[in-house]
């Protein structure tokens, strides 16, 4: 297997990141939540494949306030 070396800070390189985080979610290492937070931690709302995932965070910050659940 050959490891791909991403420039600093290249959107190629977070892209790549994001999916080894996604990686993590699907082995179960990772909760859906904990993985959107991550994201939104690492990225904010700055990467495009990521936005949603960031978005998803942004509703998880505020589910305890409204009537909507996890679900």
């Amino acid at each position: 297997m050959d490891l791909v070396f991403y420039p600093r800070d290249s959107e190629a390189g977070q892209d790549a990141a994001v999916r080894a985080l996604v990686h993590q979610m699907l082995a179960g290492r990772l909760t859906p939540q904990e993985l959107a937070m991550r994201i939104h931690q690492r990225f904010s709302h700055q990467l495009p494949l990521a936005e949603r995932l960031a978005e998803l965070d942004d509703e998880y910050g505020i589910i305890e306030y409204g009537n909507r659940t996890l679900a």
